[in-house]
């Protein structure tokens, strides 16, 4: 229950053996490589360009996995089982029976393949408007190239079809319109004219169409009529729709690559990790240096690792000013609760590690939160699938496992409070079968005995957790030497508790004993101060905290709120689901609500029961004794995400 002992790494090696080196220590997992320091930098240029190809061929193969998504016959998804691959040539970059070059050519060909459906696509959209645009005009039987003769134009346009036919006709009647208006189509809102001139009249004509908001059309590049322009046209659309066909098929026959391009993606963020390794080296004409961070227990596995090779190397112990990472150890079922200590911040280098004994506490915390047999057993299952059937990151795999061992915890809280989706045992056998039942158990929470009960219970819980902080406290205070404050900054503390619970066993024992506690804390609390009457006085004030511990206490009240409030939602969801009795109608609900509103109710309770009882922690426990500001310890390692070694690694 410690935070690791870590060494410190430093690596000396020919640079034209730099890149093996480099790739056994990836593989071996236990090593965090810091930057080193150097008054010339030209690294980042040294391996930029390696770090950039990796970037571009990652961005390539997931545009491509996204293209054979959607057109080829692969399923992309949560449960899409990981294609594997040998540690060997995954090592080497091959993926199969093909190199890691030809993965990126066939990646370049299927995104080729993408860029001519897009343009297609956009060409059959234009046809199609083009098509649509002809559809008023098929009746029009002059060529659209044929706009004028040696006195006259021609004018095709829409003009409004509130104007109408009779109107344009007594318009076009008036001597000083001097032009011909037919009517080819109408539509709800528009009229397709052609408007036959004289070219002399012109500026006349336009200006009186002006009037009669006439908008006039050209279609240029199209010189045979309407109707021939329009089949030219449809002729294409077919064309384009075939084509694209044939591409889509050609893309989804390469389907058979997507877990090749999975794994050529591990690959590629495995290299540009290498890369921005690299970049933190510290290189010379000949030589690479490294320098790094591993944990003492690693170190035999190491010599084992750069053993035989050619390279000098030293392990040190952190000095003073070291920038030393943390890196908790703790096996399972603790090692998944590291996660909710670091969510709040890494101890300190070398300072107490709270996770297994905050494993016990929010395990019974989160249980109390949310007790109910079948929502445990849901989150159980939920979060057992996703870790066996789902591809998905280490870190989701390690939460995933934290909320199955809190599902165990609610299945027997569950069990002691009788809650079986709340209280749906005995609503349903009341409103189906008018048999009134009451499900063994030892605290019903629902009556207002059971309430009152649930909320001492929690406050004593809380006395426990909040001791135990401080226990903790006396314990770091006593092992780093500092045996008096362990004995008068907390002992004291623990003497003034436990007179207060004896006063209530017997009061005379009780009042001795918190008087002894009382008198610790003013006679040395102050003992900083240099003035008597000061050390008197800041003695004095030190039992003001017994508020803050009071207030601190009653912050545990939440456990019986949130407990209590999950079992109402569900209770109010029972009640409505059976309140139609053994009825077609009654069925019905009762099929719809009992699913829906449990899963709504799961659903809020689980957030709010996670963060409240992480609340409980960083608030209430951490605070007496945690020492944070710490940096995780973050050691390369092969990025392998999308696929599975069929070889496991070591690893920490």
């Amino acid at each position: 229950m410690s935070v690791s002992k870590m060494k410190k790494l430093t690596l000396v090696t020919i640079k034209h053996d730099s890149e093996r080196i480099m790739q056994k220590l990836m593989w071996l997992g236990c090593i965090e490589v810091e930057k080193s320091k150097s008054e010339k930098d030209d690294r980042n240029a040294l391996y930029d360009s390696d770090r950039q190809n990796a970037v571009a061929d990652i961005k390539l193969l997931e545009d491509s996995c996204s293209v054979l998504i959607k057109f080829g016959n692969v399923k992309g998804g949560l449960f899409t089982p990981a294609p594997t691959v040998s540690k060997s040539d995954f090592k080497s970059g091959k993926v199969g029976d093909k190199d890691y070059s030809e993965i990126i050519e066939k990646a370049m060909e299927i995104l080729n393949s993408k860029k001519e459906l897009d343009s297609l696509e956009n060409e059959l959209n234009s046809v199609k408007n083009k098509i649509l645009s002809f559809t008023p005009w098929l009746d029009y039987d002059m060529k659209l190239s044929e706009t004028s003769t040696v006195r006259t134009s021609i004018m095709l346009g829409t003009l409004p079809k509130t104007t109408g036919e009779e109107k344009i006709s007594e318009i076009a009647d008036k001597e000083d319109f001097e032009a011909s208006i037919e009517v080819v189509s109408a539509e709800t809102t528009l009229s397709y004219v052609s408007v036959v001139y004289m070219k002399d009249r012109e500026e006349t004509v336009i200006k009186n169409l002006t009037k009669l908001g006439f908008n006039r059309m050209t279609f240029p590049d199209m010189t045979d009529t309407p109707l021939f322009e329009s089949e030219k046209l449809k002729n294409r659309e077919s064309e384009i729709i075939e084509k694209l066909e044939f591409i889509k098929n050609k893309i989804a026959g390469n389907s058979l690559y997507f877990d090749d391009f999975q794994i050529a993606l591990d690959i590629a963020n495995t290299e540009m990790r290498l890369a921005e390794t690299k970049q933190k080296l510290l290189s010379t004409e000949r030589t690479v240096v490294l320098s790094g961070w591993i944990p003492a227990e690693h170190t035999s596995a190491l010599e084992r690792t750069l053993k035989n090779e050619p390279i000098y190397y030293a392990l040190d112990d952190p000095e003073e000013g070291d920038d030393v990472p943390v890196h908790l150890v703790n096996g399972k079922p603790a090692g998944y609760f590291e996660s909710v200590v670091e969510m709040y911040s890494p101890p300190a280098y070398g300072s107490f590690d709270p996770t297994r004994i905050m494993m016990v506490f929010f395990f019974i915390i989160f249980g109390l939160m949310l007790a109910d047999v079948v929502y445990g057993v849901i989150i159980c299952l939920g979060c057992l699938l996703l870790v066996k059937k789902a591809t998905v990151s280490a870190g989701v795999k390690n939460m995933c496992m934290l909320f199955t061992v809190c599902g165990i915890s609610c299945i027997i809280f569950g069990v002691i409070f009788g809650s079986y989706l709340g209280d749906l045992p005995s609503q349903f056998m009341l409103n189906f079968f008018n048999v009134n039942i009451k499900p063994w158990t030892a605290l019903d929470i629902m009556s207002s005995e059971g309430a009152i009960v649930f909320l001492i219970l929690s406050l004593v819980f809380g006395a426990v957790h909040m001791l135990t902080g401080m226990g903790i406290r006396l314990y770091v205070l006593w092992k780093s030497g500092d045996k008096f404050a362990a004995i008068f900054d907390e002992g004291s503390w623990f003497v003034l508790f436990l007179g207060i619970g004896l006063y209530f066993i017997n009061s005379v024992i009780g009042i001795i004993m918190a008087g002894i506690g009382v008198a610790m804390l003013i006679l040395t609390q102050g003992r900083r101060e240099k003035n008597i009457l000061l050390k008197f006085i800041k003695g004095i004030g030190s039992l003001y905290n017994i508020v803050s511990y009071v207030s601190d206490l009653l912050s545990y009240s939440r456990i019986m709120a949130l407990g209590l409030s999950s079992a109402v939602v569900a209770s109010v969801f029972n009640i409505l689901a059976t309140m139609g009795g053994p009825t077609v109608p009654g069925i019905i609900i009762f099929v719809l609500i009992i699913p829906l509103g449990h899963l709504l109710n799961l659903a809020i309770n689980l957030l709010g029961t996670f963060v409240h009882t992480s609340r409980l922690q960083y608030v209430e426990f951490f605070g007496k004794f945690f020492e944070d500001g710490g940096r995780p310890f973050r050691p390369i390692k092969p990025d392998i995400t999308h696929s599975e070694i069929s070889e496991q690694t070591e690893s920490i």
